[in-house]
């Protein structure tokens, strides 16, 4: 019983750590190199384990939006306990 209610409460605090640290991360600035030629603009940034599919860029309000949607790999046996690179 005392086991089950230790395992309930570390279990509540690493997903609220996984949550917290998800959004963090989903909503601190990525660092951009922006390039300008006479008729356009470039947005350059590093984004390991992307595809172009998983990439969403928008321009609006003075400001480069980028979105990125990942999926991540699956590793048989282990349970997601802290998603600290966002989902």
């Amino acid at each position: 019983m005392i086991r089950d209610i230790g395992e309930s409460v570390g279990n509540a605090v690493l997903d609220g750590v996984g949550r917290i640290a998800g959004r963090t991360q989903e909503r601190r600035p990525l660092p951009t190199d922006v390039l300008e030629s006479d008729d356009a603009y470039l947005a350059v940034f590093d984004a390991p384990a992307a595809s172009a599919g998983d990439v969403q860029v928008r321009f609006s309000e003075d400001a480069v939006h980028v979105r990125i949607d990942r999926v991540r790999d699956h590793h048989e046996g282990f349970e997601m306990r802290a998603p600290g690179r966002g989902l």
